[in-house]
């Protein structure tokens, strides 16, 4: 298993997709006669105390989160979490005219 992480594969630009390091790990894998099973992950990755990886979502999806905060999950007491996109935007082409589910 492993996490395909959106921040990584699409974090130059929007459908600026840049998948060459996962490319050699499925080689390799597949060059092993292994099997292989990708979970596609569109939330950040770490970037909490005593976490050594950090790959926040793309920048450019953060860029429309300062203008636009309430793209992001907020809770009851109005703190914001970045980590990842609230359910509300699902249908909404906030993303350089794409919504969150076709980012997604």
């Amino acid at each position: 298993m492993i996490d395909v992480w959106w921040g990584l594969v699409e974090g130059k630009g929007p459908k600026a997709y840049d998948w060459s390091a996962y490319k050699q790990v499925f080689d390799l894998v597949h060059e092993a006669g292994l099997k292989l099973q990708a979970i596609m992950s569109f939330h950040q990755c770490g970037g909490n105390v005593g976490d050594v990886v950090n790959i926040p979502i793309p920048q450019w999806v953060r860029d429309v989160g300062a203008t636009d905060p309430d793209i992001f999950y907020t809770n009851r007491g109005g703190t914001r979490n970045i980590e990842y996109l609230t359910l509300g935007v699902d249908d909404q082409p906030l993303f350089h005219g794409r919504t969150a589910v076709q980012v997604s």
